[in-house]
């Protein structure tokens, strides 16, 4: 996820809007550019990252379940042997 603050301020931006919506194309990484100067994005950037952080953790949740799951069955397969 690439968030870029002070979308006012184009003359000294670091990555270009193309460069942005470059990596968007490719899906390398979610891009949007912020402004506290005039509120822009601001509560929708912070949903994003939140909303990302979640799915990951939930992901890794999820696998972590899953494989605790398969490693309870095995044990227990190898004492009814």
């Amino acid at each position: 996820m690439l968030i870029g603050n002070k979308s006012d301020l184009e003359s000294i931006r670091a990555v270009s809007n193309e460069g942005g919506r470059s990596l968007r194309r490719l899906k390398v990484c979610f891009s949007m550019e912020t402004s506290a100067l005039d509120s822009t994005n601001e509560n929708t950037a912070f949903e994003m990252v939140i909303r990302d952080i979640y799915s990951s953790m939930s992901r890794k949740h999820s696998t972590l379940t899953l494989t605790k799951r398969k490693v309870q069955r095995s044990f227990f397969n190898l004492w009814e042997l």
